[in-house]
């Protein structure tokens, strides 16, 4: 063979190399073109655990076709012109979180499930309306205490010895929980009012006005926990994970596990430096500018801030609220300026989809989401 013609193969064989190559390089990115915009869609829907996981863009998104069912007989009619935004997930559920204050006319009364499985309705606890206060014009409307509450709630006993509660009660205030497994301080010098008010926040018998018609909601509670709080603010401010602590003291003034001297009441106590130092109080939400961890009231006007169903250590007449500036700190339970942001854990079934044109999410009625190995079609 001449010169000429090993160089017209070694051409022809570099030629067929390249083609090849550019088939295969074509491929590859064919596919992961493919990856990547699955994955792009995926960020549209998505169930509790991709909720999670996608915490920063996620939280705070408005979820708007959630809808609190209508009241029925002597039911309260829950406050529909709240809006609902996506405030926490774990593994298995979502839960939204009132965008603002609710109503003081739709906050429940307790209800009290007889022996004989029929419900008692008591007239006596909505919880008590406070007047106008110069400085919130609106209040009138929104603020409400727990004085009708810790006088007449007598719904603990059947809270504490439900297991239907091992996932709202116990397992959201789940370090308190683990010091007090009965939900009780022992031998305790004081009545412990704050935990009869944690008990009324997380009565789902009473708060289901804000559940809806189509079963997408597992159960609603009167407001967050404290370690609900700081988990959904540590996912989407994960710098301060290690910064962001809270703790549970017992009654008495010793130190704890993680270093808390107690304050001589049982309940929580907070640090901003990593358990070095604890405190009653805290700014932990100071910066948080999209509005979900301070309610949807910037100017104040209807109140200064809203109940977290958590007990503090400061005192047993003390339960945690979340303040208009993003101070985290306790507060008597008949308090004046303070009201409600309802939360309704979502069912494990629930998909939320991303409605690209309004930029907020939907409950999607086609998907049903079986497990975490992908999506099946409601049948």
């Amino acid at each position: 063979m001449s010169d000429n013609g090993i160089l017209k193969k070694a051409k022809e064989a570099k030629s067929k190399y390249i083609e090849i190559e550019n088939n295969i390089l074509e491929m590859w990115k064919n596919e992961l073109d493919h990856i990547i915009g699955e994955k792009e869609e995926d960020n549209k829907k998505g169930n509790a655990k991709q909720i999670k996981e996608n915490a920063i863009i996620t939280y705070g998104k408005e979820v708007s076709n959630y809808v609190v069912k209508d009241a029925k007989n002597k039911e309260i009619q829950a406050d529909k012109d709240v809006k609902w935004q996506i405030f926490y997930a774990d593994d298995e559920n979502i839960y939204l979180i009132a965008n603002s204050y609710v109503k003081n006319t739709a906050l429940p009364y307790a209800i009290e499930k007889n022996e004989d499985g029929t419900i008692s309705v008591t007239d006596k606890l909505p919880n008590k309306v406070i007047g106008e206060d110069s400085q919130c014009p609106y209040g009138a409307e929104y603020k409400a205490n727990f004085v009708q509450v810790v006088n007449s709630y007598s719904g603990m006993d059947r809270i504490l010895s439900n297991n239907i509660y091992e996932k709202s009660l116990k397992n959201m205030n789940k370090k308190y929980f683990e010091m007090f497994p009965d939900g009780i301080v022992p031998n305790a010098k004081k009545k412990y009012s704050n935990n009869k008010v944690v008990a009324y926040m997380q009565d789902i018998e009473a708060w289901k006005i804000y559940k809806d018609n189509k079963g997408y909601a597992n159960y609603a509670i009167g407001g967050p926990t404290l370690e609900m709080l700081y988990e959904s603010y540590i996912q989407t401010h994960p710098k301060v994970k290690d910064k962001l602590k809270y703790t549970v003291t017992g009654e008495n003034t010793d130190v704890n596990s993680e270093g808390a001297t107690g304050s001589g009441y049982a309940g929580y106590l907070l640090s901003v430096d990593g358990g070095t130092t604890w405190q009653k109080w805290t700014d932990s939400f100071a910066t948080d500018t999209n509005r979900l961890y301070v309610a949807d009231d910037p100017q104040h006007q209807k109140a200064y801030a809203y109940w977290v169903s958590s007990p503090s250590a400061v005192h047993n007449e003390n339960i945690m609220a979340v303040y208009y500036y993003g101070r985290v700190r306790h507060h008597y339970y008949d308090g004046k300026t303070v009201a409600f942001r309802p939360v309704v854990c979502l069912s494990s079934k629930v998909v939320l989809e991303l409605n690209e044109k309004t930029g907020k999410y939907e409950i999607n009625e086609f998907w049903l989401c079986e497990n975490e190995k992908g999506w099946i079609k409601w049948i």
